[in-house]
């Protein structure tokens, strides 16, 4: 396999915190549609201001919208949506890999309230995607590490 140096996995660097533990419990609350801080609080373990700071950073990165008065509401903004496949797969793989033989988190299509599970389809194909990926640098990056002399 190619190495990728840190652009391996665009989005996750040293300079994005979107990954720490309490920013995807938060995201996962924003989705069935928490919005005020006191109900985000019901996110167990997190202490208020682990809380306020986790919130301002998610409106700072624009993953969150908040007009900044007290008591107003956080909506979650298209950047925050487009992370829900993200946290859905972390249940499954959750699930899986870490439940035993308990299912901690069932989801439910709202459009015919049947179970799920979340699956990577083929944009051009449609069939589920398994382990069959094969993945590389973009050529626009490919070109700008060429021009910079950068290999990696």
């Amino acid at each position: 396999m190619a190495r990728y140096g840190r652009h391996y996995l665009p989005g996750i660097s040293d300079r994005s915190n979107t990954w720490d533990r309490w920013t995807l419990l938060i995201l996962r609350e924003a989705f069935p549609g928490t919005r005020r801080f006191d109900e985000f609080q019901r996110v167990p373990g997190v202490s208020p201001h682990t809380l306020a700071a986790r919130l301002r950073r998610l409106v700072r990165e624009e993953l969150l919208s908040h007009d900044g008065n007290k008591g107003s509401e956080y909506r979650l903004r298209a950047a925050g949506w487009a992370m829900q496949p993200i946290i859905l797969f972390i249940a499954r793989w959750g699930n899986e890999w870490r439940s035993g033989k308990a299912r901690h988190v069932e989801h439910l299509h709202a459009a015919c309230q049947q179970g799920f599970e979340p699956t990577v389809v083929c944009s051009r194909r449609g069939e589920a995607v398994g382990l069959d990926v094969d993945s590389r640098l973009s050529d626009a990056l490919r070109r700008d590490r060429s021009e910079s002399g950068k290999t990696t």
